[in-house]
């Protein structure tokens, strides 16, 4: 079992831009980009786990993952609110939600953790 920890908060994976640009040439075309929070995020939970993973190679077979995602509880919420947060009476239910945020650290762990995340 391999186990690590990213510090930060978790952050989803945002939907791929389009921008239209020139090639040298002078044409236009339609450029795909993953905006840079993403790619940002993606970096350092792959960094992080590349630490980890020291001279393993990614697996090829069936994996299962365990993630908790910790989130910071707002301070514009009132202090009888915090509080309830903290005591664990109140869960993390706005955005980034769960599902967008796997996206991400599966992406980022594919061929650092496994060969592609369709083995997860």
């Amino acid at each position: 079992m391999i186990s690590f920890f990213a510090p930060g908060e978790p952050t989803a994976k945002a939907r791929a831009r389009h921008r239209q640009a020139k090639s040298k040439a002078g044409k236009t075309f339609i450029q795909t980009y993953t905006p840079a929070k993403t790619v940002s995020y993606e970096n350092m939970i792959g960094s992080v786990a590349k630490q980890h993973m020291s001279l393993r190679k990614p697996s090829n077979c069936p994996i299962e993952i365990d993630v908790v995602m910790l989130f910071g509880v707002p301070k514009s919420w009132p202090k009888w609110k915090q509080q309830a947060a903290l005591d664990g009476l109140i869960a993390h239910t706005s955005k980034p939600d769960a599902d967008n945020v796997l996206k991400a650290i599966k992406d980022a762990l594919n061929e650092i953790a496994w060969e592609d995340d369709a083995y997860v």
